[in-house]
């Protein structure tokens, strides 16, 4: 019954967190490219290897789970996704690529690997399907454009304490 409360609590968000975790878990998971380049990613952040945790919406302690490994590999999604945007959107979210970057002190070589990576990324996203391009584009628009509001949201998630959910 409290696992209901919690729920209802995160209901005003109109399942923003879990279309969220569902779309960036099947644009990596799914496609072993992208999955060995999101692996790479991490590694160039000099960050532990974690795999994204598949999201089960209707089961909210799942979801603290997944929120919890989302917030983990913030960074690398950040690094992974900003490729996919237009010239117009990376200079204007720059920043915080630049904020990511200079925080895992990402060597220049490192940073020239991840240039890399992210044209081979964009020239396979051109030739993806309008299904898989929606979902890239909705998840740019939510890790960009909504930043604030999607770490607000997941760690309102994350804040709710197990014992509550359950």
């Amino acid at each position: 019954m409290v696992s209901n409360a919690a729920k209802a609590l995160l209901d005003p968000f109109q399942g923003f967190v879990e279309e969220f975790c569902s779309d960036v878990y099947y644009d990596i998971q799914k496609f072993p490219k992208q999955k060995e380049i999101f692996s790479e990613f991490q590694s160039l952040l000099h960050l532990e290897n974690k795999s994204l945790i598949r999201p089960i919406s209707n089961r909210f302690l799942q979801m603290l789970k997944v929120c919890n490994r989302l917030r983990e590999i913030m960074d690398p999604l950040i690094v992974h996704f900003y490729g996919f945007l237009s010239p117009q959107e990376q200079h204007k979210h720059r920043w915080l690529l630049n904020q990511v970057l200079d925080k895992h002190q990402v060597t220049p070589d490192e940073r020239a690997r991840i240039i890399l990576l992210r044209q081979q990324m964009a020239k396979s996203a051109r030739t993806g399907t309008v299904f898989n391009q929606n979902r890239k584009r909705r998840i740019c628009v939510q890790l960009f454009s909504e930043f604030d509001k999607l770490t607000v949201l997941i760690d309102l998630y994350r804040g709710v304490p197990e014992e509550v959910a359950t």
